[in-house]
């Protein structure tokens, strides 16, 4: 009995442990070097993030990062060769290895397998000095052998859209070419039921007024390559086009996520997720809210309610020259749910790009991405990974404000609190109109440094301790009402 006991005990602690939330927001890379992340895949209890990382800003090494669900970076590996390559995807194997994938310098694309410690287990290419060809997203098929999405042309012609398909062994077995009018490129791959394969990019036309035009596009292949159908997307005749993002199948049905330029379905720089039915025509096609130009849309994850979140990059609503990463959630109908706007550095001319996004193990969401430092921020460019809750919740106590009928709804009004001095010398006082609350203050690395309770309208926060800088507070009200402040230590 008391065995039986304690094997419950140690089964209830871990259920617990994973149904805890977890929040980081970190910055990686070794001394010196320049990182960045392209793609994340949670698998053994630990994230996998595939980039690059090099102590020269104008070269690159493929790299690997493996990062444990607390956000502490375990290792990181290195593919090194005689010439430059970068890491754009990877992904998990079914005998508990990893693929790398990616483009090197010959040009041409390179596959790197390592097992879970980053021990470098082989490595193949697939060079052509008449064809280059880069690697955009890889997937293991189910013989074990590998599919692959990208692009790939002449080194004086315009690019087409590539698949192929690898032996276990990384040994080129088929490929396939699609021509577009000028140019064009494969970004992402899912595998489908009937096994083929679903494609998404971006196929450009030529125009003879003006800049040519640009669709967000999807193919739909069979089980070796050949195409069954192709369909174009948002594309405008006069002021822009679409592009491509990331496609994943869910059973007959397609799910797209692209970005749309000019006065088209969606508005004006904005994040668009389509989906579609199984020969590619539009169920639903959201223009989302959360729109400015210069936004861009990076990979989906499918939650198990049949939700998505969609991971890319927007400009800073104060600095137009700031990038913030940014999450969105939309339901299984297409309506938007929430938008958080997330951020590692804050200097008015750095930027924080998010490329990938997958779901945590506690049911928050884990993406990466780069930061790109301008001063006051110091350093160099470096990976960037972060964790929220499942409401999008940050390290930081930063909550996307819920959206209704597309319509965004205040968590609370600022107007309820304030703070002063701001900036200060270490003691900050805060004034609320809630009766009872918690207050929280966390550093920029997403660290809790003090809580407490108030039931008074003015409360004392006592950060002389700490050293000067940034720092954010978090107040919750006695209803779950939620405000989050950034606040300055001279």
């Amino acid at each position: 009995m008391k065995k039986v006991f304690l094997v419950f005990c140690f089964v209830f602690s871990l259920s617990a442990m994973f149904r805890a939330q977890v929040y980081f927001n970190n910055r990686y890379g070794l001394p010196g070097d320049y990182t960045g992340g392209s793609q994340i895949v949670f698998s053994q209890n630990a994230y996998f993030v595939a980039g690059s990382a090099c102590a020269q800003a104008n070269c690159a090494e493929a790299a690997l990062f493996k990062i444990d669900i607390s956000g502490n970076l375990i290792w990181e590996k290195k593919l090194t060769q005689d010439h430059y390559s970068n890491a754009n995807t990877v992904t998990a194997l079914s005998d508990g290895n990893f693929m790398v994938c990616g483009k090197d310098s010959l040009p041409g694309i390179f596959l790197w397998k390592v097992d879970a410690n980053g021990n470098t287990l082989w490595t193949n290419s697939i060079y052509d000095s008449t064809f280059h060809r880069t690697a955009l997203m890889c997937k293991e098929a189910d013989d074990h052998g590998l599919v692959i999405v990208g692009w790939g042309g002449s080194p004086t012609g315009n690019s087409k859209i590539i698949l192929l398909k690898t032996d276990a062994a990384g040994n080129l077995l088929w490929e396939k070419r699609t021509t577009p009018p000028y140019y064009g490129y494969g970004t992402s791959l899912d595998k489908c039921i009937d096994g083929g394969f679903i494609i998404g990019g971006t196929w450009v036309v030529p125009n003879c007024s003006g800049p040519p035009f640009s669709y967000a596009y999807l193919q739909k292949t069979d089980s070796v390559g050949n195409m069954q159908w192709q369909h174009l997307y948002n594309i405008n005749s006069t002021t822009g086009g679409a592009r491509g993002a990331d496609v994943i199948a869910v059973k007959e049905k397609f799910i797209f996520s692209a970005t749309a330029f000019g006065d088209n379905y969606c508005q004006i720089g904005a994040i668009c997720v389509l989906k579609t039915d199984s020969v590619g025509n539009i169920i639903w096609q959201t223009p989302l809210t959360q729109t400015a130009p210069g936004t861009y849309a990076g990979n989906l994850c499918l939650l198990s309610n049949g939700a998505y979140v969609v991971s890319g990059t927007a400009p800073h609503t104060s600095f137009s020259v700031h990038m913030d990463g940014v999450l969105i959630k939309v339901n299984d109908n297409g309506m938007e749910q929430w938008c958080g706007h997330y951020e590692n550095i804050f200097g008015p001319g750095s930027s924080n790009y998010l490329y990938d996004v997958v779901v945590a193990p506690d049911g928050g969401y884990a993406a990466g991405g780069m930061v790109m430092p301008a001063a006051p921020d110091t350093g160099i460019n470096d990976m960037w990974v972060m964790k929220t809750d499942g409401n999008g919740c940050d390290a930081f106590g930063n909550c996307p404000s819920p959206i209704v009928s597309g319509v965004p709804v205040n968590i609370q009004n600022e107007n309820d609190f304030s703070v002063f001095p701001d900036p200060s010398d270490g003691i900050f006082t805060v004034h609320s109109d809630f009766d009872n609350y918690d207050l929280g203050i966390f550093d920029v690395n997403g660290k809790l440094i003090l809580e407490k309770n108030s039931a008074e309208k003015k409360s004392e926060i006592d950060l002389t301790d700490q050293p000067a800088g940034i720092y954010f507070l978090k107040i919750t009200g006695e209803r779950g009402q939620i405000m989050t402040k950034k606040i300055i230590k001279n």
